[in-house]
């Protein structure tokens, strides 16, 4: 493979070593560094562009096309990111997924929450109860973290900024859902425990990073009083010395101290404590002059306060000696072990569920146990015994016995369930229940399993290790196995589900291994520290008989090394020592570069992990195993890397000198193995994005054995993005395509709108560069229509069915103020429907029945929301009326034939009619293809039942002959989406055994009409105007005009417009591409240039009051 030259520069840089005294280390692509020099932009365009070059190959479609069925079957699928919070008389509730592309936090009563509760378990989730506190769509910003002041009134949170680590923290009043005028900026890395902690109502600390000369900060922690400018926000507390150290506070629940936790990396602190004074109206002037901790060896979290015996102790948990619980007397550094630590288990945490009672999770070989302690004497109460093996968080409320528990799990999305504390001394066999948030879409016929084994390390350590994979699926020789490693920081890699994997479990059958290779915490501190420093070559040989424990257990020759962050170094370093390990590497933001962190990573990170490099004899150790550094000319595995040019956790420069270095050492090698780069632009380390900026991006997984297999290539141009554990939230990436050929830029934008039900097709084309062409659009049509029609019926379904309409509008923009007045659901025995407009001023109003086109065989009424808003909006300010808008939900074919969409259609206009204000003469149908047809359909009905008929009918290119014999099904086969061999057999299906004989005078309306009554004309069924309108490319286009003769003959008052030039659905396709850009811009902002097609309908619409 051709890489670009990346120059190498005569850069030498002297350490100090211990043994050898001045070591001189070359440097040679120092220059990247400098993230803004020209060089390194360029480097960066050159990476890009040969993964882009890579990844455009047919021969990856396969692969492609199954993972497209595999992830539109985890799409709508409801998603808790955290356990509900108690805030005064409510619970606040963080929601994503349902097919959104923001999460969702909700408020509901806590009288309210067994109702939700049972709702929920019942297999549904209602928003019954829910009111919305903050959609995260309102301002494109992805959550970080918050925090709720102690009265529960009000809630600070703090959205990440273009998916950097940096946010703004804002205030809402929960009881009114207000936004308040608070606005905290130059706030980042807020992510520990209870990062945004209130002193009361009074305000709240935060981490505040101070600008320095030269564009660096230092953080200090800060208070802001609600209602103050940020200027006045006061000074609390850094550490001049240590600039690098991260702050964090926490109040006791009496309100009399302030806990302040002092970090350099990782969670390890020091906890100082200080006396909250009486009087507050002034500066807090906290002095925290009570030192709790002695170092920085160990975690430590507040729990709450506890009444033992005579004494009062603030309760705190730590993983120091394996975890235990410590009692702090206040004001003074005095303590005693409340809960001794286990020999056999790890504390996780810990959560006060009452007055003295402590819920304890312990794990043991990383599956966790539920213990109930008391806090006086530390005893043991209770172990809940449940199937759940691994939490996540848990919270509870004292006052209403509640708690709740997030389960993690590689098999299903987070699962929350909830324990009535009243019962937990009981048998708590049902009181435990896991809720049912999500389906079971996920393939139940082959679901998937964790069996969780040990391997021997080079040193005879027993590393535990789960292996995911299909239930009863063999594995072999040829079988791709992923293994993922982490170890860095003391972070426990626990069971978890990860979006990104679950494609390549189900569309390769690969098998997803997770290592706990040592320098995490999953058994203590000591597992952290067996690791770090002079002991690191420990972890190497961890991953390395990891994978030889692979390859020997499961028999097969194909295995991944996957690694983020500090797992990401940890994989390189094992690759540089084994080249041969494995096939392939997929290495996301590592830290490579360790002989130079204070550059490479913020501040002093990875110090405590990996050494020091300006320490000799911690250089000596380093240098040992530094990849970079170690790294010789020879065959190395396929590796992909992946980093964001905003990350200044571990900078680009890390990356980028590893993709140069492994380029350059397997330059010459015959038997290389490509070796890519791909940089994200605005991405920082937290991968905070929402999910419409992260599709805008490429995807990037691809893994390859040596014999270069289609496998092996994994995802195409489909991926999704891992992201944080507070995260998951379906993501799909997709690949920029400006260069690409049309069928590519069909293919990419194809796989978006099956994938994301907030993303249509069309949509995607006003982002496309020099693209936004009429007749390429018609061109994408024409593909986009060929292309879905040989997807099975289920999958084209699937995507209408889970994408959520009605939130779509609720949360726009537009429609913000006003969204309780649409798009509300009529569910009745004889027909469904929504009204998606509703006027409160009922006069001079046309009302319209709106039916849905898409073959009788799927659509959905709401499909085009956008647009029946657009007529509605344009028909009140130009035309000077009110527009009632009610969209029918027929049941489609083949699951109901004929005549019961006609009989849903006559119920729901017999109705519509029945309404307040609604006269016949003012009511308007309309129909679009299918639903053209079922509109005539209708009108037939009304005409044989002596119904009062509509004032107009409003045809988008209607269906009107169902045997698809007109000219223009030969004519225009090759110009429209349309093909008759598919809506024939769509018929066969839709009438049933004998059907064309029983409605005969249903099935051809271009044919001359069949009068069961002997006046019947088509003078007698239209109403006194009829909109007919049709692309001179559709293949009804001959009917139709046949049908308009006819009726015209007869003496109905028919007017068509044949537009040339273009295929079926023509008038909706020209509006659904703007749909999202006009439910996103605000009320009071012009959007005349948007959606002409509705302004046309409006008009067409609007002249029946005349």
């Amino acid at each position: 493979m051709q890489y670009p030259v990346a120059r190498r520069s005569d850069t030498v840089e002297e350490f100090r070593s211990a043994q050898h005294g001045v070591v001189k280390v070359l440097n040679p692509y120092d220059w990247l560094d400098n993230l803004d020099g020209e060089e390194t932009k360029a480097f960066m365009r050159d990476q890009n562009g040969l993964v882009d070059q890579y990844l455009f190959d047919p021969a990856l479609e396969p692969a492609k096309n199954k993972v497209v069925a595999i992830l539109q079957s985890m799409l709508g699928e409801v998603v808790m990111h955290e356990v509900p919070k108690s805030a005064g008389n409510f619970y606040l509730l963080r929601v994503g997924g349902r097919g959104q592309s923001f999460s969702v936090t909700f408020r509901i009563e806590k009288s309210r929450i067994q109702d939700f509760l049972t709702s929920v378990n019942k297999g549904s989730f209602s928003e019954t109860g829910l009111t919305e506190l903050h959609n995260e769509a309102e301002d494109g910003q992805v959550l970080i973290s918050s925090g709720i002041s102690n009265s529960g009134r009000y809630w600070a949170y703090n959205s990440s900024i273009e998916g950097s680590d940096w946010g703004v923290i804002r205030v809402k009043d929960i009881n009114t859902r207000e936004a308040l005028s608070d606005e905290i900026h130059d706030s980042k890395f807020n992510t520990k425990p209870e990062s945004i902690t209130w002193l009361g109502d009074l305000g709240f600390f935060y981490q505040y990073w101070k600008p320095e000369n030269g564009g660096r900060a230092a953080p200090q922690l800060r208070f802001h009083r609600l209602g103050q400018p940020q200027e006045l926000d006061e000074l609390i507390y850094e550490n001049a010395s240590q600039q690098g150290n991260c702050f964090s506070a926490r109040v006791s629940q009496c309100g009399e101290v302030v806990f302040l936790h002092q970090y350099k990396s990782g969670w390890e602190s020091m906890v100082y404590s200080a006396r909250v004074p009486k009087n507050q109206g002034g500066s807090l002037d906290l002095v925290f002059d009570v030192q709790l901790t002695d170092d920085y060896s160990a975690q430590w979290d507040y729990i709450g306060p506890s009444l033992i015996g005579n004494r009062n102790l603030h309760l705190f948990w730590t993983d120091k000696d394996n975890g235990h619980i410590v009692g702090f007397t206040p004001h003074s550094s005095e303590s005693e072990v409340v809960i001794a630590p286990s020999e056999t288990a790890t504390l996780k945490f810990a959560r006060l569920i009452g007055s003295t009672e402590l819920l304890v999770v312990r794990s043991v070989d990383v599956r966790d146990q539920l213990q109930i302690h008391s806090t006086v004497g530390g005893h043991h109460i209770t172990t809940l015994n449940t199937k759940l093996a691994t939490v996540y968080d848990a919270s509870s409320d004292i006052d209403t016995n509640d708690l709740f528990l997030l389960e993690f799990s590689f098999c299903y999305p987070p699962a929350l369930w909830h324990v009535d504390t009243s019962e937990i001394t009981k048998s708590t066999n049902n009181q435990i229940q896991r809720l049912q948030l999500f389906s079971d879409s996920l393939d139940p016929q082959t679901p998937l399993v964790t069996q969780q084994v040990f391997y021997n390390s080079t040193d005879g350590t027993k590393i535990p290790m789960f292996i995911t994979s299909e239930e009863g699926r063999s594995i072999g020789p040829d079988t791709p196995v992923l293994l993922y490693v982490y170890g860095g920081f003391g972070i426990s890699v626990i069971p978890h589900f990860r979006p990104d994997i679950l494609p390549f479990i189900r569309a390769f059958h690969g098998v997803f291994a997770v290592a706990n290779i040592r320098g995490g915490g999953e058994y203590g501190l000591g597992w952290y520290t067996g690791a770090c420093k002079e002991n690191r070559q420990r972890l190497f040989d961890d991953i390395k008989t990891g994978v030889r424990h692979l390859k020997e257990s499961l028999g097969s020759s194909k295995v991944i090394l996957m690694g983020e962050s500090m797992g990401g170094l940890n994989c390189a370093t094992a690759i540089v020592q084994d080249p041969s390990l494995v096939n392939a590497a997929i290495l996301n933001a590592g830290a490579f570069d360790v002989l130079r962190l204070r550059k490479s990573m913020a501040d002093d990170r990875g110090k405590g992990d990996v050494g020091d490099p300006d320490i000799p004899a911690e250089f000596d150790f380093i240098y040992r195993w530094a990849p970079l550094e170690n790294m010789e000319e020879t065959v190395y595995p396929a590796i992909l890397m992946v980093t964001g040019d905003k990350d200044d956790v571990v900078t680009f420069a890390n990356s980028g000198k590893m993709a140069a270095s492994l380029q350059h050492s397997t330059r010459s090698q015959a038997e290389a193995k490509p070796v890519h780069l791909r940089t994200y632009a605005n991405l920082g380390h937290g991968g905070n994005m929402p999910i419409l900026e992260k599709a805008k991006m490429w995807g990037k997984l691809f893994v390859e054995d040596n014999a270069g297999e289609s496998w092996a290539s994994g995802y195409y141009g489909v991926q999704l993005l891992a992201v944080p554990s507070t995260d998951y939230v379906l993501i799909i990436t997709i690949m920029q395509l400006e260069k690409a050929s049309l069928r590519d830029k069909f293919i990419g934008y194809m796989c978006l709108s099956l994938l994301l039900p907030w993303l249509s097709l069309v949509s995607a084309v006003w982002v496309l560069r020099g693209l936004n062409t009429y007749p390429f659009k018609v061109e994408l049509l024409l593909a986009y229509g060929r292309w879905i029609g040989i997807l099975p019926l289920s999958f084209r379904r699937a995507r209408e069915q889970n994408k959520d309409y009605v939130g779509m509008v609720k949360h726009s923009k537009r429609f913000a103020k006003s969204k309780d007045l649409l798009c509300e659901e009529v569910s009745r025995e004889d027909f469904r429907g929504y009204w998606v407009t509703r006027s409160k001023d009922r006069t001079n109003i046309i009302t319209i029945l709106w039916i849905h086109g898409g073959g009788y065989v799927q659509g959905h009424p709401l499909a085009n929301v956008a647009q029946c808003l657009r007529i509605a909006e344009v028909a009140r300010q130009h035309h000077d009326c009110a527009v009632d808008i009610f969209a029918l939900q027929y049941d489609l074919t083949p699951e109901a034939v004929f005549p019961k969409q006609i009989n849903q259609a006559v119920a729901a206009y017999r109705y519509v009619l029945s309404e307040p204000s609604v006269s016949p003469k003012h009511l308007v149908l309309m129909g679009s293809s299918a639903g053209g047809h079922l509109v005539l359909s209708l009108l037939y009905q009304l005409s044989i039942a002596c119904i009062a008929r509509p004032g107009k009918a409003v045809l988008l290119y209607p269906w009107v002959n169902l045997n698809n014999s007109g000219p223009s099904v030969v004519t225009n086969k090759d110009k429209d989406v349309l093909d008759k061999s598919t809506l024939d057999k769509i018929v066969s299906q839709l009438l049933g055994p004998g059907g064309r004989d029983e409605f005969s005078h249903l099935v051809d309306f271009a044919a001359p009409l069949q009068r069961i009554k002997s006046n019947m004309s088509w003078n007698e069924i239209l109403p006194a105007t009829t909109w007919i309108t049709v692309g001179g490319n559709d293949i009804f286009q001959s009917d139709i005009a046949k049908f308009t003769s006819l009726a015209r003959a007869d003496g109905s008052f028919v007017e068509l417009d044949i537009v040339p030039d273009v295929p079926h659905g023509w008038l909706e396709y020209q509006d659904i591409g703007e749909s999202e850009r006009y439910l996103d811009t605000a009320a009071s902002e012009d959007v005349s240039s948007l959606m002409p097609g509705a302004e046309l309908l409006a008009k067409k619409i609007c002249e029946v009051t005349a």
